[in-house]
C-alpha cells in the first residue's frame, strides 16, 4: 500500500486506536503501523510509547528521520526493514531489545563505521575492526548474530560480565579465531581453547549455556549438541571449577565419558582421565568394552589404547585378553 497515507480508527474500537493517521494499540503504547506513503520524512514518535511493533515502518521509502523517545524499551523484528531512504535513527540507551533484521536495509545502519557498532542499551551490532585480539567494551549486554561474521584476523576475544545474549552465528566464518575468554560477575575467566574443539559448530550455543549456567536444560535456546557441549563444560570445569559445572559433570559423568568415546574425541577423555577421579577401577572395563565396541565400527584405536594404558598405569593390572577382543 504505497500510496497509503493516513489510518483513521473508530473510537470505539476496543483494540486499536490512531494518533495522526499511525496505528497503535488501544492505549498507544505499541506502534504497530505507519503508513507508507505518509508524505512526512521525518517522524517524531508520541512519548508514552514501549514497543514499536514488528514491521512497523518496513519498506518505507520516504522517512529520513526518526527520533525514538526514551520511553520505548523495544523495537520488534523487521521495524525499519528496508526503508531505504532511512539516514538517522535516533535509539536511547532505554531501549533493551532489538529485534533480528530491525534496522536492515536502511542507509543509517549499512553507514554505521565505528569499530563496535553499538547501539540502544548495549546491543553489539557488528564489529568492523581488524585485530586479532579484540576485547569487547564493558556495558555491551548482547551480542547480535553475525556481528562478528568473517572476521578472518580474529585470534582471541574477550567477553565482558556484562553480556547476557549471544546471538546464534555470532562468530561465523571466523576462520582463526583460537580463543574466547568469558569474563564472569565473581572476576573469574574461562578461557577456551578452541583448537582442542573436535565439533565447533555453534559454539555460541555453548557459550550462552555457560553464561546463564543451563547445563541441564536442552530447551534453553536451541540444544547444544553433545559433541561440544560436554567437552566445553569439562573445560569450564577444569579451568575455573564452577559449582554448577561440577555438579553437572559428576551426575553426568559416564555420559560425558561415553560420549567422548563415541566421537573419538582422545584430549577430553584424557583431560577426565588425569584431571579428576571419574574413570575409576570399578568402571574402567566398561569404558573399555565401550571404547572397543566404538573401534569395531570404525572409531579410532587410540581410546581403546589410551584407556587399557590407563587401566595398567593407574590400577597396576590389565588383562592382555583385552588386546584381542578386536
Amino acid at each position: 500500500c504505497s500510496s497509503l497515507q493516513s489510518i483513521k480508527v473508530d473510537s470505539d474500537n476496543k483494540n486499536f486506536g490512531d494518533v495522526g493517521g499511525v496505528v497503535f494499540d488501544k492505549r498507544k503504547v505499541k506502534l504497530l503501523f505507519y503508513p507508507e506513503g505518509k508524505f512526512y520524512d521525518n517522524y517524531q514518535i508520541p512519548d508514552g510509547v514501549e514497543c514499536l511493533g514488528e514491521g512497523a515502518f518496513r519498506k518505507n521509502i520516504i522517512l529520513k528521520r526518526v527520533v525514538i523517545p526514551e520511553s520505548v524499551t523495544e523495537i520488534q523484528d523487521m521495524c525499519f526493514w528496508n526503508c531505504t531512504n532511512l539516514q538517522e535513527i535516533v535509539i536511547p540507551k532505554t531501549v533493551q531489545i532489538i529485534g533480528d533484521n530491525a534496522l536492515h536495509g536502511t542507509p543509517f545502519f549499512e553507514n554505521c563505521q565505528d569499530k563496535f557498532v553499538i547501539l540502544g542499551n548495549g546491543i553489539l551490532f557488528k564489529y568492523n575492526g581488524s585485530e586479532e585480539n579484540v576485547t569487547i567494551p564493558e556495558g555491551v549486554t548482547e551480542i547480535k548474530p553475525m556481528a562478528f561474521f568473517y572476521c578472518k584476523e580474529l585470534k582471541s576475544i574477550t567477553i565482558p560480565a556484562t553480556v547476557t545474549k549471544i546471538g546464534q552465528n555470532a562468530f561465523n566464518s571466523c576462520i582463526n579465531l583460537r580463543e574466547i575468554r568469558l569474563i564472569h560477575k565473581n572476576g573469574k575467566i574461562f578461557r577456551w581453547d578452541l583448537t582442542k574443539l573436535l565439533y565447533r559448530q555453534n559454539f555460541d550455543r555453548g557459550l550462552m549455556m555457560l553464561i546463564h549456567k543451563k547445563f541441564d536444560d536442552d530447551n534453553y535456546f536451541e540444544r547444544v549438541d553433545p559433541k561440544m557441549k560436554y567437552a566445553c563444560i569439562l573445560d569450564y570445569y577444569l579451568d575455573i571449577v564452577d559449582r554448577e559445572a561440577t555438579d553437572y559433570l559428576f551426575a553426568k559423568a559416564s555420559d560425558f565419558i561415553c560420549e567422548f568415546i563415541q566421537d573419538g574425541d582422545l584430549f577430553h577423555l584424557q583431560r577426565i582421565g588425569e584431571e579428576t577421579d571419574l574413570i575409576t577401577s570399578e568402571n574402567i572395563d566398561m569404558y573399555i568394552d565401550e571404547a572397543i565396541e566404538r573401534t569395531q565400527t570404525g572409531g579410532s584405536l587410540e581410546l581403546q589404547m589410551y584407556l587399557m594404558d590407563f587401566k595398567a598405569t593407574h590400577f597396576g593390572f590389565f588383562n592382555p585378553e583385552e588386546f584381542f577382543k578386536l
